[in-house]
Formats: structure tokens, sequence, C-alpha cells
């Protein structure tokens, strides 16, 4: 999930809603738990929308204003595994 409030004003979602705490997005939303938890880095690795779908732009751009994350779509060819590894090794 890129965001809290996609699932939230989602017709169909596919994500166990149930699992999130109440009025949370009367205070602050994913982008905003990550920006808080710098300098620490963050790796968000093939975001999905609240169908379980690749996330749009749009919901990616969400982090482009938190200075310690790293948003990642990877390709069929890339072991997420990997991916995750080198991403950790590298911090």
């Amino acid at each position: 999930m890129t965001d809290y409030r996609s699932l939230s004003t989602a017709d169909r979602y596919s994500q166990p809603f149930g699992i999130y705490l109440y009025g949370v997005l009367r205070e602050f939303d994913l982008p905003q738990v990550a920006s808080a938890i710098a300098p620490r880095p963050v790796l968000v690795l093939d975001p999905a929308d609240p169908e379980g779908k690749p996330a749009s732009e749009e919901a990616r751009a969400l982090y482009q204003s938190v200075s310690n994350a790293s948003v990642r779509v990877l390709s069929e060819a890339e072991d997420a595994v990997q991916v995750v590894g080198q991403w950790v090794s590298s911090q």
C-alpha cells in the first residue's frame, strides 16, 4: 500500500482493512510515517493499490517529498529478495 487514504476511499479492495487503526487518517498517513523515521531509510517495494494492482505514478509520487524514502517497482526479471538485499547492504 502506498497510503491508507486510497484504501479507505476505494469502492473495492483486496487488502485486509480491519488491521488499521481507527481514526488514523486524522493524524497521519504512510508517507508521513516514512518521513517521521528519518534519517532511517525506507524502501517502498512494488507498491500496490487497494485492489492489489501496481500503484499508479500518482500514488507513488506521494513519496517524492520524503527524503529518506525510495520507491522501487520491480521488473519481471528482478528478484525481490536480491533487490532488498542489495538495498540493505547499500545503506
